[in-house]
């Protein structure tokens, strides 16, 4: 009888651990990513792996509203970089770059938005906002 209760307790931390991992690795994509995201979502993949050297990826999908909430704090924020016609505009992307309190940029794609973190690249960081799927995807790499 001990055992299986202690079988149950190890479970039950392992339950609460892993639901603690995933709200911190949201925590994250918000705080890198410079964005709120909306009450609702639905969590496709919330992972980490590897060791010291560890990758984490999220993917999340939005309903139209909530999707269009995250589209319109990308368009207005200061980590956006509008695109010239015939390429970036690097004369924002200096401009961002010289900021210290900016640590990467949206622009604009064909299928939505993509961001680039321009700081530490021991970390560096890459999502995708697709407009046709109306997901986020998002990688962090610790090296």
């Amino acid at each position: 009888m001990k055992i299986r209760n202690i079988y149950l307790l190890i479970a039950i931390l392992a339950l609460l651990i892993s639901c603690s991992a995933k709200s911190t690795r949201i925590g994250l994509l918000e705080e890198e990513l410079n964005i709120k995201l909306p009450e609702i979502y639905e969590q496709v993949i919330n992972s980490t792996e590897g060791g010291n050297d560890y990758e984490i990826n999220i993917e999340l999908k939005f309903q139209t509203a909530e999707f269009e909430q995250i589209i319109s704090q990308v368009k207005n924020s200061k980590y956006f970089v509008p695109i010239a016609q015939q390429g970036m505009d690097t004369s924002a992307i200096k401009t961002i770059e010289a900021d210290t309190t900016i640590n990467g940029f949206w622009k604009r794609t064909n299928q939505g938005f993509e961001f680039y973190k321009s700081t530490n690249k021991n970390e560096p960081v890459r999502a995708t906002l697709d407009t046709i799927e109306q997901t986020l995807r998002f990688k962090f790499v610790h090296i």
